[in-house]
């Protein structure tokens, strides 16, 4: 998905999300697309359109909290996935932004888990039907995040959805 392309674009989306079954796309990186954080741009809004046509969940890397916001608001039917809680305000602040629409959820891979207390805290704002289990594998070394989240004061429950059921449910 590249927004400077949106009918190519939305064409690999019909093929792959209607044909093919597939359900999940990404992660989106604009910055190492050449397109910086566009996801929120009248092209990028018409292929985020066409995922949630065909029900797919969309994961996008993204640090600009307003087009987040936008993205959100624009289409609110799409299945959002936002990559990486960050740390510190930043967390703080995506975690926010997680509670706030109910149609994004946050990718706990990258920067932050090694902070004890930020699942649980991430449990405590958004709810842990908001959260999915990541790892940035092969960058990162998957043993850190599922520990990571062993480690946090989880019920079986919110375990359970974290690791397997809330990415199950977004990507039927």
């Amino acid at each position: 998905m590249h927004p400077h392309f949106p009918e190519e674009s939305c064409r690999e989306i019909e093929r792959c999300c209607g044909g093919e079954g597939v359900r999940w796309i990404g992660e989106l990186v604009g910055y190492l697309m050449n397109y910086g954080v566009e996801y929120a741009t009248e092209n990028a809004l018409v292929i985020m359109r066409t995922a949630a046509k065909y029900g797919a969940a969309v994961n996008f890397d993204c640090g600009d909290l307003e087009v987040i916001d936008q993205l959100c608001m624009a289409v609110p039917e799409l299945k959002l996935v936002l990559a990486h809680p960050g740390d510190g305000n930043n967390f703080l602040d995506r975690l926010a932004k997680v509670a706030k629409h109910p149609n994004l959820h946050l990718d706990l891979s990258g920067t932050g888990i090694d902070r004890l207390g930020m699942v649980r805290k991430a449990v405590d704002v958004a709810g842990s039907k908001k959260l999915l289990f990541g790892s940035d594998f092969p960058v990162n070394n998957p043993a850190v995040y599922v520990q990571g989240i062993l480690f946090e004061d989880l019920s079986p429950e919110d375990l359970e959805a974290i690791f397997s059921k809330n990415f199950l449910r977004l990507i039927q």
